[in-house]
């Protein structure tokens, strides 16, 4: 059972899989375990074009104009073909930033949403940065991040900066590769989904970059509800992997699937 039980969720589900199969299916991850450097896949504008990265945004902004849930199935379904690419860091960015009135949010949009701005967030644990503001509004930020998902495939980072003599923290659009903002690979266990140091020194952000609605307990409640459906769809591949090996190797004469403790075994996971 996945995530979405309607008719229109599981047709949604359906089609990204029948795309994802048609390109390639699980062989574009093991390419990807292949290859010595994470780089934003061929696939990136055609995914972006059919809509799916931005199906949770509203329609003058470029997306498909649906919700979290829908955002969540397809989630599901691209971690299921543990799919590589900047998607992740791409679609909860855009989570984050919906329904902000903040200029930088809405500038950002449309431009996260077809595909030409892959992004990535920091979130906790990663580290602190530290932001003095000028007289004029700007912040000048220095600090290290580490580790942040897909860094170096981004070409923005959303990040919390502390500000000094403010006694607060406020979200910012970091610009990869600009100056002062440098994004190094780290060794990474999983090489279908790399992490970066995102080192930042001295980088001017203009106050059209700041983004001052945006909660710290939002982008972690989005990004909790980003990682379940991952976690989902990669549990529902386990599954069904393991049920279709039930299902054809064979002992005693018959399928293993028919033994007791076998069955026990695939019940306890599809519970999981």
């Amino acid at each position: 059972m996945s995530i979405g039980i309607e008719e229109e969720h599981q047709e949604l589900q359906r089609a990204l899989r029948r795309w994802v199969e048609a390109r390639g299916g699980r062989a574009l991850a093991r390419a990807a375990l292949d290859a010595d450097f994470e780089t934003v896949p061929p696939f990136w504008a055609e995914l972006a074009g059919q809509g799916w990265l931005a199906v949770h945004v509203d329609e003058e902004h470029g997306g498909q104009g649906f919700g979290l849930l829908e955002l969540a199935v397809v989630t599901e379904e691209l971690a299921f073909a543990c799919l590589p690419g900047p998607w992740a860091g791409t679609m909860l960015a855009m989570a984050a930033l919906r329904g902000l009135d903040d200029p930088a949010a809405k500038e950002l949009l449309p431009a996260l949403s077809d595909g030409s701005l892959p992004a990535a967030v920091a979130l906790d644990g990663a580290g602190t940065l530290r932001g003095v503001r000028s007289a004029g509004g700007d912040l000048v930020v220095s600090g290290v991040l580490r580790p942040v998902l897909g860094a170096t495939m981004a070409r923005v980072c959303l990040a919390e900066v502390e500000v000094a003599a403010e006694e607060a923290r406020q979200w910012v659009v970091l610009s990869v590769g600009a100056a002062g903002v440098e994004a190094t690979a780290l060794p990474s266990l999983d090489l279908t989904r790399r992490v970066s140091e995102l080192r930042v020194g001295d980088a001017v952000v203009s106050a059209q970059q700041q983004l001052p609605g945006l909660r710290h307990a939002i982008v972690r409640q989005l990004a909790l509800a980003m990682a379940a459906a991952e976690c989902a769809g990669g549990g529902r591949w386990c599954l069904e992997a393991a049920t279709g090996h039930a299902k054809d190797r064979r002992q005693f004469g018959r399928p293993i699937g028919q033994f007791q403790a076998v069955k026990h075994r695939l019940a306890d996971m599809l519970v999981t």
